[in-house]
């Protein structure tokens, strides 16, 4: 019964979330997930339903750096552009630092900067011949290719004092000098009543007070208390950035406050019900048969219901660019006219 109910609350803010941001770029998307998380599911993807996403992330690792993604058949034409373009737009956006498997539909493909060329798709071929034609456990199978691979040809250790081999002083101990001397400037600045970015951080991680909007503010208290009992360091990271990010919201980009403090009551509360399980499991893992994978799905459900709320905030910033794009574009229009008149003078 407990377990059910913990699912249940779990698949309301996966399937919540996307209203605050579907509406957007699949790939700004993608890539705003994919900051803290190695799996991207769009809901109503062909072929996937709300566990989809959970299925991915159970074979991934935070070392191995897959990032596996399903978009709808529909993303081609929305986006305009190809599988293939889609897949090296969405490298470019992560910093081409991820091992990419990518659905569009039934189409599947690997995009792989980091790998020696022909490793990826080797890998990919080899998921396929295997998989049914099924781009869910195609994208599983080939993360677990590249994995083995991963643990056959281990990245190479070099030395941080001579990475070249070569002997003398090397770069890193020059960055080793710039390091210190930094440090020493920050502790004269800290000594001297300066306020870190440390310090500011933890100022916001004490906090269990805020001004989003009457309706939800004694959640997000209740939220910021929670966040005190949890273990996981990144999680109470996340926790903080959610709270500071909703009252963010409500301050600078809500247009109607009423309708949004109602859609985020129900949001909100689905976070309460979550941690409070989280915690109880993390409490009395003995309990459970997989408390491991209990907890890593609640945790998964938060972060991503953070990213979403993250990206309205940016939009919402963004939305009030409107009069700066068209100052910018008159003004770039006078220019272009006076230069003009110059040359036919």
């Amino acid at each position: 019964m407990f377990k059910t109910r913990f699912l249940v609350l779990v698949a309301i803010l996966a399937l919540s979330a996307p209203r605050l941001a579907f509406a957007g770029n699949y790939i700004d998307n993608a890539a705003s997930v994919l900051k803290n998380s190695g799996a991207y599911v769009v809901p109503g993807t062909e072929g996937t339903d709300s566990s989809t996403v959970l299925k991915l992330q159970s074979v991934l690792t935070d070392g191995d750096k897959i990032a596996l993604v399903m978009l709808p058949a529909s993303a081609e034409d929305e986006l305009g552009m190809d599988i293939n373009t889609i897949a090296a737009t969405l490298s470019d956006k992560l910093g081409n630092k991820r091992i990419i498997g990518l659905s569009v539909g039934n189409m599947v493909l690997e995009y792989a900067p980091t790998l020696p060329s022909g490793v990826a798709s080797d890998q990919m071929r080899r998921a396929k011949n295997v998989s049914n034609n099924n781009p869910v456990t195609i994208l599983i199978t080939y993360a677990q290719n590249i994995r083995d691979w991963q643990k056959a040809h281990p990245e190479p250790q070099t030395s941080p004092l001579d990475p070249t081999g070569e002997g003398g002083m090397s770069w890193a101990v020059w960055i080793s000098t710039g390091f210190i001397v930094l440090l020493a400037v920050s502790f004269l600045y800290i000594f001297l009543g300066g306020s870190t970015e440390e310090e500011e951080q933890q100022k916001l991680a004490r906090r269990t007070r805020f001004n989003a909007h009457d309706q939800i503010n004694d959640l997000l208290s209740k939220i910021a208390v929670q966040r005190d009992d949890i273990k996981d360091i990144d999680l109470q990271a996340t926790i903080t950035k959610l709270c500071a990010d909703v009252e963010k919201y409500f301050q600078t980009c809500s247009k109607d406050k009423m309708a949004d403090a109602i859609t985020f009551q129900g949001y909100l509360q689905g976070v309460t019900s979550v941690l409070s399980d989280y915690i109880k499991v993390q409490g009395s893992k003995d309990n459970y048969r997989k408390p491991a994978d209990i907890l890593q799905r609640g945790k998964s459900s938060i972060i991503s219901f953070a990213d979403y709320v993250r990206d309205a905030v940016i939009r919402g910033h963004e939305a009030d660019l409107l009069d700066f794009n068209i100052n910018t574009k008159i003004l770039e229009a006078q220019g272009y006219r006076s230069g003009q008149e110059r040359r036919s003078m």
